[in-house]
């Protein structure tokens, strides 16, 4: 394959995601680690590489579709392409 068809598929799959996330209102799980995005994105691909995974969400962030916020020095991330305010990490059970 050249680059052109590897963009092509790349784009594909990005779009493919897109629709999935979209689809499935992703958005309602609100803040979420990485690995939770991982596992969707390999579900719906069918795509087991981890440096091809990462690359595709990295192009989403690229995009401003995920927005990243920290908390206690980990990374949270959530599908937002609607861009509304979300102020609160939701979802996550604290054992303090």
């Amino acid at each position: 394959m050249n680059k052109k068809e590897n963009l092509f598929i790349k784009n594909k799959n990005i779009e493919l995601i897109m629709l999935y996330f979209k689809y499935r209102n992703i958005f309602d799980i609100g803040f979420q680690p990485y690995k939770v995005f991982k596992n969707i994105i390999i579900f719906v691909t069918g795509i087991t590489t981890k440096t091809y995974i990462r690359n595709l969400f990295e192009t989403l962030l690229a995009r401003e579709v995920f927005h990243l916020k920290y908390r206690y020095g980990s990374r949270f991330y959530i599908f937002n392409p609607y861009n509304c305010e979300v102020n609160q990490l939701n979802n996550r059970i604290d054992f303090d």
